[in-house]
């Protein structure tokens, strides 16, 4: 169970360290940064607690993460040389449900979204939601309001961008 910024962060860690099919499930809403973005989706600040996404292209996230309903807001990751950018990075087979991202900020060279940079192998998500904002440093198209890329045997379902994507 999922229940606050620290169990959070030792998921990513947990994944991207290898426990790449450990299953999560938020059980509260989780604020990482208050007050990420303005009205107009322009940071606020840059001295904010930087996220690392679930699942780099080494340890690829293959289990399932359902939201139950919840929020992550205030993720702060800006680094534009950087692939496979979101609350998750890269998936291999994962199923991701039932979370919405809020006032986040994602900037990444490309494979870049809200829910996950790139979507693989039979991966999945639905029920979720982008309210943050997605930028990149380079005139790729692999970028997204929920997911950066979705390969042909994978879906996203039921979901929806509010989010501003650059």
């Amino acid at each position: 169970a999922i229940e606050n910024t620290g169990h959070l962060y030792w998921f990513s860690e947990s994944v991207n360290s290898g426990l790449t099919t450990i299953k999560g499930v938020l059980v509260d809403d989780i604020v990482v940064n208050d007050s990420v973005l303005d009205s107009n989706s322009s940071l606020i600040s840059t001295n904010l607690r930087v996220w690392n996404p679930i699942g780099p292209s080494e340890n690829t996230y293959a289990g399932t993460f359902d939201g139950n309903g919840h929020t992550v807001s205030g993720l702060y990751f800006n680094n534009k040389n950087a692939s496979y950018v979101g609350l998750f990075g890269y998936t291999n087979g994962a199923t991701i449900k039932k979370v919405g991202v809020v006032d986040s900020y994602f900037r990444g060279e490309q494979y870049v979204g809200g829910i996950a940079g790139r979507l693989y192998n039979g991966s999945t998500i639905s029920d979720c939601y982008n309210a943050g904002k997605i930028t990149r440093s380079r005139n790729y198209i692999n970028n997204g309001g929920v997911c950066g890329v979705v390969e042909s045997n994978c879906s996203i379902s039921n979901s929806y961008n509010v989010g501003a994507v650059n």
